[in-house]
């Protein structure tokens, strides 16, 4: 550990160090277990999605995430040049949607899209409180 860090002339020196690489790591393992987090919600919808579509041909979920707020997602198969397309729809008071090429990006895309609807009402409120220029 001593070539990792420089000479230490006081214990106060080496206090700070210790501190910054603990923090360091300690960001490292949030940040490494909201990662892990994200991939099992993926995989669990993407399975879900997948034996939902094999019979249907549409999936919809709704998330009450609030008193008064959902989030409405709905991934549906559609046909682009003969080819078997995943159009993604994720509504609150606005409407993301996109289509894509396969059932895992159609599911990565719905989790950006519901993920980005909760961040802006965190960062600025319920959106119809808000004008346009505000957002």
């Amino acid at each position: 550990m001593k070539e990792l860090l420089p000479p230490v002339n006081d214990l106060w020196c080496f206090l700070v160090q210790i501190i910054l690489i603990a923090t360091a790591l300690l960001i490292f393992l949030f940040v490494a277990r909201k990662v892990s987090k994200r991939k099992d919600l993926i995989r669990s919808k993407i399975s879900e999605i997948k034996d939902h579509l094999s019979f249907n041909d549409k999936w919809e979920d709704i998330i009450e995430w609030g008193v008064g707020k959902e989030t409405y997602i709905k991934i549906s198969k559609t046909i682009i040049n003969e080819d078997t397309w995943y159009e993604v729809t994720v509504q609150l008071d606005h409407i993301f949607t996109c289509k894509c090429p396969t059932i895992e990006r159609a599911a990565e895309f719905a989790d950006i899209y519901e993920n980005t609807i909760f961040s802006f009402y965190r960062k600025y409120g319920w959106p119809s409180w808000h004008s346009p220029a505000k957002l």
